[in-house]
Parts: C-alpha cells; structure tokens; sequence
C-alpha cells in the first residue's frame, strides 16, 4: 500500500532547526529535487552548447543553499540524537551521492500524482547538471552497480533494442518502507552469506570509488593545463576550479576516512595481506588496485592503462609525477616482485608509454579466490579441462603463384617472412634476442572483402615455411561461461606453440577488438589475455578481417605487417580465371577470359564459384565442354544472389 503524498504546507515544523523524524528529511529532499527538475526542464539536453543565463545561475544557487540547508539542518539533529533511515541505509551499502540522488528521485516519482516516467534517461537528466556528467553517471544505473547489485532498485527487461536509459526504474516496496522509517533496516534487501566476502568487496569498491574521484581530479586539472594559454582560462578557473575541484577533493577525502575507518578486520582482507607480505606503501597498493579495476573492466576511463595514466592518478602535479615514476621502475617492489606485469618493451622506451596489467594469478588473490600461500602458477590458473579441437590443423596446398595479389605486396609479405626464416640469424647471431627478448612473435593482419585471397595466403605463408595452418576454432574457443574463454585462448596458442604451425584466426575482428568498445568485463579481459599471450609467443599470427575493424592500441603495436587485399583489377581477374581453370578441363573454343575479366568486377572467391557451377552444369548436361554462357550464368548467379554485393558489373555506364 502506497503512503500518501507528504504533505507541502508551510507550517512551523519546516521552519525547525533541526528535522523530527524520517517524513521531514526526505520532505525536505523532496523540495530539493524540484528544483533539480525545474532545471532540467530550464535545457534542452538535445543542444550541448546551451546557453548559461541568469536564470540557470539563480536555479543553481538555490539549489546549492538547499542542499546546505539540509546539512545544517541534519547536523542539527544529530545534535539532537536525532537518526535517519536514509542515511543509516546509505552508510550501509556505501551509496555514493549520485546514487543517494537516483534512490530519492525515485522514491519522489513514487508520490508524484503526474505520472511522468522513471527511466534510466529521465533519472539521469533531472539529476545532473550537464551531458557530461550524465554519461558519467550511466553506470550507477547498471547491472554490476551498487544499487541493481544489491537490489536496492530494479528495472523492467533490457532487450536488444533498449538501451539503460529507456528502461523503467522503481523502488520495491520495502526499500521505500526502510527509508520512511516504518520497517528496520535489517529485513529490507538481500544480504549476503558470507558476511567476510560483502565486507571485502564493499571495502574494494571503496577503493574503486576513491580511484574515481582521483581520476576525475586528474582529467580537470589535465584541462586546466591545456587552457593555460586560451582566454577562456580565467572563466574556467573562477567557474570550475572553486566548486567541482573542491568537490572532488572533499570526496577524495571522505572517501578516505571511510577506508581508514572501515574497521579492525580489514587487515585479514587479500588487498591488505599483499600490501604485509610486500610491505607496499599506500600509493603502491593504489596502483594494484588501479589495474584490478581495469582488469575487471569496471573503469569509468577507457583509455587503456598505460603509465601516464597510472601517474596522473596518483598525483596532484606534474612534479609528483616526475617524483612517482619510481612505482614503476623494474627494480621497483611491485615489478620486482611481479605483482605487475608490463608488456616486455626494448632499451629505451618510456616506462610511461607502456600497459601495465595484473597476471590471472594476481587478480584471483587480490579478490580473495585464491589463500595465502598458494603456488597456483599461470599455466595452472588457465589449465582447460575440455579444450576439445580449439585448433583446426589443415596441411596447405597453396603456393604464393597460386595466390593473384600485387608483386609488392607478395614481397613485403616475403620480407617480414625472413624473421622467421632467418630467425637464428638475427636473433642470435645477430643478438637481436638480448635486446628484444619478448614481443618477437611475427604478426600479420590481412583486411579485405570476402574471396580476395586472405585465408589462401595464410596457406601460402605456411607452405613457404613447411608448417602446419592452425585455424582458431571459434566455436570452441568462445564459450559461454565467464572465465572459460581466457582458458581456451591460452590453450590455442599453447597448442600452436607446440604443434610448431602457423596460428591463423580468421575474421579476428570477432575476437582481436578495442578494449575501448569491450560492454561486459569479460570481454575486456579476453582481449588483455590476448595480447599477453601474443606477447609470449615466437610463432607466426596471422588476423584475417573483412572489414575496417577498430583494433586496440596495444594490439596496432604488435602487429609486424598490414596488408590490405583489394578486389582484383581486370588484369588480375582474367590471371585468376586461367590459373583457377586446369589444363584437363575441356573449355569451348575460343573462350575469352579478358572478356569475363573487364565485363564482370567479381572476387577470386566468386571466380572459383563461378567455375565450380559452369562445371557442374557441363557435367549434369552431359556438354562436351564448359561453355562461355555457364561461366557468365555461374557469375550471375554469384551476384544475384549475394547480400552483400555492392561492385558493379559490366562497364557502369
């Protein structure tokens, strides 16, 4: 049952010093978020560049008095011995203001008579002040959040077609029954059984909760120093830097005390055990905890986690980050004791440009799955008890003549095809291997349409080097248990290692994407464990992809070759019809493969078809030769029928 629309008449109650009971001080939040909706009905949040009038400045103030209007009145009662269900339920899930904000938007729609919507988009744009901040704020609204996690909130279905923000939100009826005070705080929302393990995790989102606050002071001050030398700098110094940096700063704070004050048995949590066992200093312990909210994929940033980035964190200047560099020397506690891990790099290179990341070995005992102690190596963590066939092994039957591509290109391709080759040569002899000793492997990206000779070349590059083609099978490798997956692309580069062949994953764009474009944490943490392996590995890669694909920036600098297969010119279509053609096949006389060549703009992979049907006709029809006309009909048949067409055939007149 519904409690009745709290009651907005003047009287000598809202007048009071202090607040009497729960019904007051959500009232007076109620009045707050009026405010915050009359703003937002003040913007058109379809136009960024919105004009800042008097009228948003005196909204703004009112809405800053209101709010310092309830922490007077609250310290008031606390004064008084006076509590409140709002904040006893905020302290104990950790809510972060945002999402104390989301939790009172919603209990006001709860007594609203206009029946305006309560989806993630309305939540957001009456909330904060700016696009910015909204998508910034996106995440407090999803699954792996504070309030859907613990079920403070929930949603109708999530398809497809809907995003976040066009999903409905609403309180349960006992959550909203805890924060008017009619039910105790213990009988509302699902608690967990092991009350160690919510302890610990709600002790690391704390962590997570400062990381992002100093992450959000970084980006300002980042701004700040790139508006040094623009007129505008003084606006932004007077608009900005005395209200958001200063807010930021009291939340770093705050959220500090809460981790100093977090209570006596956090020192038997894993994070703290790792720091003891090390004897880490507290900004070491930040950078653990800065990659294991990347390994997670649970930063706000997707900008990698690079050195810069671990610093500018960290640091309030750029004389602290000079000063803090040291985090990350090699003979550094965290790398000598492999606590990071880097991507192996060569004399000479900026510890600041390079990716830090945390071994699986790491990960699992910084999140408590694995007891002190324990020896679990790597290969252990990431052992696949079922790999089935990951690696389809084919013996090639292609040659580079077979394969109708440019001469420049064959030769780049015969260029990097030396490393391997001459492998001994230039990593021994030459003593490349002491300089480079990791990163060695040679990878090669192929783009291109489909039918334009990518995987027949990966049959050519193997036969050149008188090795099996291992072909990633997908279907094996991708499974839909998180964590499984990881296992299964270790388990495919072992099996190529050993196997000594030439590791192909075709349409690599399935896998071997941005980590910037990676939705779910295990996404994320695929693609680092890709680059990891590709890292270790000394064998020859090569990535297949029919369209422009959006790679990662680690992964662009792995890559030892990119070769773009176009679709073939005339003079080249009419090389494939003769060499895909045998000389046992009985052709009419007189047929004209440079007619085929200029009138159709088709593929090698459409040739081929086109050839297989003229010849199957011949065969049903029982013809004496392959015709002209069932060549011209295969083609049409390859084109008429293609989803994808979009060459044009014959001369585009």
């Amino acid at each position: 049952m519904k409690h009745p629309r709290m009651d907005r008449q003047k009287s000598s109650k809202s007048k009071s010093s202090y607040y009497h009971n729960d019904i007051e001080y959500i009232e007076d939040h109620f009045r707050l978020i009026d405010l915050m909706i009359e703003r937002k009905q003040r913007k058109d949040f379809d136009n960024v560049d919105f004009p800042f009038d008097k009228k948003d400045k005196d909204i703004n103030k009112q809405i800053e008095k209101k709010w310092d209007e309830i922490s007077h009145k609250r310290a008031c009662s606390l004064k008084q011995k006076k509590s409140f269900s709002l904040d006893k339920f905020t302290e104990k899930y950790q809510l972060q203001d945002m999402e104390k904000k989301i939790l009172l938007f919603l209990l006001y729609r709860y007594f609203s008579s206009d029946h305006e919507d309560s989806t993630g988009r309305s939540i957001l744009e009456s909330i904060t002040n700016s696009r910015l901040e909204m998508m910034r704020s996106r995440h407090y609204l999803m699954e792996t959040g504070c309030l859907r996690k613990n079920q403070i909130i929930s949603c109708d279905e999530i398809g497809e077609e809907k995003s976040i923000l066009d999903a409905e939100f609403e309180l349960p009826e006992e959550i909203i029954s805890v924060l008017l005070g009619e039910t105790p705080l213990m009988s509302s929302c699902k608690e967990k059984k092991n009350d160690e393990e919510k302890n610990y995790k709600n002790y690391i989102h704390l962590y997570f909760s400062l990381l992002q606050h100093m992450e959000r002071k970084a980006q300002f001050f980042t701004l700040f120093r790139s508006e040094r030398m623009s007129p505008l700098s003084d606006f932004f110094s007077k608009l900005e830097n005395n209200s958001e940096i200063s807010r930021i700063q009291h939340n770093i704070k705050k959220a500090q005390i809460a981790i100093e004050e977090f209570g006596p048995n956090k020192e038997n949590f894993p994070i703290e055990q790792v720091a003891k066992e090390f004897q880490l200093n507290n900004e070491e312990k930040l950078v653990l905890i800065i990659l294991l909210e990347e390994s997670l994929g649970l930063s706000e940033s997707i900008g990698g986690c690079e050195g810069k980035k671990i610093l500018a964190i960290l640091s309030n200047n750029e004389n602290e980050m000079i000063t803090k560099r040291c985090l990350l020397y090699k003979e550094g506690k965290l790398r000598r004791n492999h606590l990071i891990e880097t991507e192996k790099t060569w004399g000479g290179q900026n510890i600041l440009d390079a990716e830090y990341f945390l071994s699986e070995k790491m990960i699992r005992r910084l999140l408590g799955d694995l007891t002190e102690g324990n020896t679990l190596l790597e290969e252990e963590c990431f052992e696949c008890q079922d790999e089935g066939q990951i690696l389809l092994s084919i013996a090639p039957r292609f040659t580079f003549g077979d394969v109708i591509i440019s001469e420049e290109k064959k030769k780049m391709i015969e260029i990097a095809l030396s490393q391997q080759i001459h492998h001994k040569l230039i990593f021994e002899t030459w003593g490349l291997g002491k300089k480079i000793p990791y990163g060695n492997a040679l990878t090669m990206l192929f783009s291109g349409a489909p039918g334009t000779g990518k995987t027949m070349m990966a049959e050519a590059i193997a036969k050149h080097l008188d090795k099996k083609l291992l072909i990633a099978n997908y279907a094996q490798i991708q499974n839909m248990y998180v964590g499984e997956t990881e296992k299964r692309i270790v388990a495919a580069f072992k099996q190529a290692k050993e196997q000594d062949g030439v590791l192909l994953w075709d349409e690599a764009d399935s896998m071997f994407y941005s980590r910037e474009m990676a939705s779910h944490s295990w996404e994320f943490r695929d693609v680092n464990i890709i680059l990891q392996e590709l890292e270790k590995f000394s064998g020859v890669v090569i990535l297949t992809t029919n369209r422009n694909v959006v790679l990662d920036r680690a992964l662009e600098r792995r890559i030892s070759l990119k070769v773009h297969f176009d679709m073939p010119d005339a003079k080249e279509r009419e090389q494939i019809w003769k060499h895909l053609i045998p000389q046992e096949a009985p052709l009419e006389e007189g047929l004209d493969f440079r007619y085929l060549a200029d009138k159709y703009e088709i593929s090698g992979g459409n040739i081929k078809n086109a050839i297989l049907y003229a010849a199957r006709y011949a065969a049903y029809s029982q013809a004496s030769h392959i015709q002209l006309k069932d060549l011209i009909k295969g083609v049409e048949m390859q084109t008429e029928n293609s989803w994808t067409q979009t060459t044009k055939i014959g001369f585009g007149k």
